[in-house]
C-alpha cells in the first residue's frame, strides 16, 4: 500500500476520491485493516467500540415499532410485551 498527501481525500479506486478527514492520506488500493490501523491510530479504538455495541444496533433493528409495542401492551398486557422484548434481547445478548 502506498499513501499520498492529497488534501484530505481518500480514494478506494483512484477514480472517485472522497473527503474523509484533514489527515491528508490517500491510498492507491483498498487498505487492509492493518494498513488502516497504521495510518489512523484511532481505527482500532473505533472498530473495538463498534464491535462492543453491535448488539445494540441489531436489537434496535429487530424490536417492534412503538406502535406495535403499544398495541401489544393494550391487547396482550405487560407480560406479552415483556416476552416480545425479551425474545429480542435473548437473540442478541450483550
Amino acid at each position: 500500500m502506498r499513501a499520498y498527501s492529497n488534501n484530505g481525500f481518500y480514494s478506494r479506486d483512484c477514480l472517485e476520491p472522497q473527503f474523509i478527514s484533514d489527515d491528508e492520506v490517500y491510498f492507491e488500493t483498498i487498505p487492509t485493516s492493518e494498513e488502516l490501523a497504521a495510518a489512523f491510530p484511532q481505527y482500532a479504538t473505533i472498530v473495538a467500540e463498534l464491535a462492543a455495541t453491535e448488539y445494540q444496533r441489531l436489537r434496535a433493528a429487530e424490536y417492534p415499532s412503538f406502535e406495535d409495542q403499544f398495541d401489544l401492551l393494550y391487547h396482550g398486557g405487560i407480560d406479552a410485551w415483556k416476552a416480545a422484548i425479551k425474545a429480542v434481547k435473548d437473540k442478541y445478548p450483550k
